[in-house]
């Protein structure tokens, strides 16, 4: 999964450019599974501190190398069916961010009403100053709901399921 997260957003960001924050027991699993990575760019966490801890120390390392860098967070764990797609939607979030102070969320239109995740509620009535119909303002992220509730953020139409992807 790491390498089709790496492959899939070639189109966007180069493979030397990709930043994994991994186990420090995995670094060496890491660089032969992405051969292409710069061994900078392979970093080892001594203790799991779960993702909050592993994008600080990405942003921070990058923001070092590179002041005026967009930074893609993607966990290699998700299931992408139609690549083409979310490298065009990588790519509108990306010049959101590139445009101002802007921090992107990337939500999933949910099918059905679901309890394992994460919601986000966006403000699609509002102004959309982005210039794209895909992009909104998020209004609020909401923990992983009972299904009551999963079923009536289906209903109205403005959550969307919290993919663990930011820009």
């Amino acid at each position: 999964m790491l390498q089709n997260t790496a492959e899939r957003i070639s189109g966007l960001i180069s493979q030397q450019q990709v930043m994994v924050v991994t186990n420090d027991s995995y670094t060496n699993i890491v660089a032969e599974q992405l051969p292409v990575a710069l061994s900078k760019n392979i970093i080892g966490e001594p203790v799991a501190k779960n993702t909050a801890p592993c994008v600080a120390i990405a942003a921070a390392l990058l923001e070092h190398q590179d002041p005026d860098a967009v930074m893609v967070v993607l966990p290699a764990d998700h299931h992408i069916t139609r690549p083409e797609a979310f490298l065009e939607v990588l790519k509108v979030a990306v010049n959101v961010a590139k445009k101002g102070e802007d921090l992107v969320t990337i939500g999933i239109q949910p099918s059905f009403a679901e309890t394992g995740f994460g919601y986000i509620e966006a403000d699609t009535k509002g102004l959309n100053a982005n210039g794209d119909q895909r992009v909104f303002p998020v209004k609020a992220f909401k923990e992983k709901p009972n299904l009551k509730t999963a079923e009536y953020f289906l209903e109205q139409g403005n959550y969307f399921w919290n993919s663990g992807m930011f820009v």
